[in-house]
């Protein structure tokens, strides 16, 4: 009796660790890790790789990288630090060179005069690839994206859509020859989706390797916060894979805030991470990789320079940029960072919290 009991509890367990590989597949969960006054980058990296966290970001900004026309010393360098820091560590990291950053023209100031599929503006961009990709030799590269939610910046004007379609067109050629292999992709946001250029959306994807979309749960996150959740997680899930047939689909920024006064509090942030992962079962075959905004809330003259960059005085995208956070400053979890590592080990790690 005992050896059959043995023989059935071995049987449960392959079982269990089959479905969790079934789950897992070929998924990969992301985060963007940072450090406080209370907890270093080095001790954060740790706490979230033990829960299955198996890349970051590194996102950077061609007006940063070329401070005078083909000078290439940015201060701090961070892709020196990179280079050298996470091979080390033996993690990929997805690499972001961003010449939009949502609501700002990041190109360097003298080109930005000029149309995105001006030559000066393409040859310019690709000496800079190879400088990058010079200094970037001992990097597991996950991806290289060129812009971030460049729909904010593009919105209604149809000519600046096709022009960055040629750069964008003009950069993945150049990356590809510089490092074969790695995915090229371009960030828009979920809501561009159902916006009214939501078929300049989805085209700027057409010729990219992966489609990159941001998503917070929340109705039009920048131009003007909704107090209230849109869309279930499940129905943007299916929302992006049908706008996409066929195509691999990274959450390149995922996240919902913990503000009490215009959001769910600490318990609509649980809430959403629990729908999120019960929906990224469904759609695990098209969406790939998911990667967390942010590990800790930002402080209050972070929040301030974000609302002027982003131009919006509205208080509850304040709240929502102050809370987005899955730990707070002084380094303690939110209920929705224990539920992340509960949901995320379960599937990346086995392990059950």
């Amino acid at each position: 009796m005992k050896k059959v009991l043995s023989i059935l509890f071995m049987l449960v367990v392959v079982l269990a660790v089959s479905m969790q590989s079934a789950l897992a597949r070929d998924r990969m969960f992301g985060m963007a890790v940072a450090e406080t006054p209370a907890v270093s980058f080095e001790d954060s990296l740790k706490e979230v790789r033990r829960f299955g966290t198996g890349y970051v970001t590194l996102p950077l900004y061609w007006d940063e990288l070329e401070t005078a026309p083909a000078r290439y010393d940015p201060d701090p360098d961070w892709l020196a630090v990179a280079d050298f820091y996470y091979p080390l560590v033996d993690l990929p990291y997805a690499l972001e060179i961003n010449p939009i950053d949502t609501v700002a023209d990041r190109r360097p100031l003298w080109l930005r005069n000029k149309s995105w599929d001006d030559p000066e503006v393409i040859g310019a961009f690709s000496a800079l690839l190879e400088n990058v990709f010079s200094r970037t030799g001992n990097s597991d590269l996950l991806s290289v994206n060129i812009g971030n939610e460049v729909d904010v910046f593009l919105n209604s004007d149809q000519e600046s859509w096709m022009a960055y379609r040629e750069f964008l067109r003009a950069a993945t050629e150049k990356i590809h020859a510089l490092r074969p292999g790695v995915p090229v992709t371009v960030k828009t946001t979920y809501d561009a989706l159902l916006s009214p250029w939501a078929e300049q959306a989805r085209a700027i994807h057409s010729g990219t390797d992966i489609v990159s979309l941001t998503y917070y749960g929340l109705d039009s996150a920048v131009s003007g916060i909704s107090r209230f959740p849109g869309q279930s997680v499940a129905g943007a899930l299916e929302t992006m894979t049908t706008a996409f047939p066929g195509r691999t689909i990274h959450l390149a920024e995922i996240g919902f805030p913990s503000g009490s006064r215009c959001f769910g509090g600490e318990k609509g942030q649980v809430q959403f991470v629990k729908d999120f992962f019960a929906a990224w079962d469904m759609y695990a075959d098209q969406v790939t990789h998911a990667n967390w905004v942010w590990m800790y809330d930002v402080p209050e003259r972070a929040v301030s320079n974000f609302s002027s960059y982003y131009g919006v005085s509205d208080p509850c995208f304040s709240e929502y940029l102050a809370t987005l956070g899955l730990k707070r400053l002084d380094g303690s979890s939110k209920p929705a960072f224990n539920e992340i590592a509960r949901q995320a080990g379960a599937r990346f790690t086995g392990e059950n919290r």
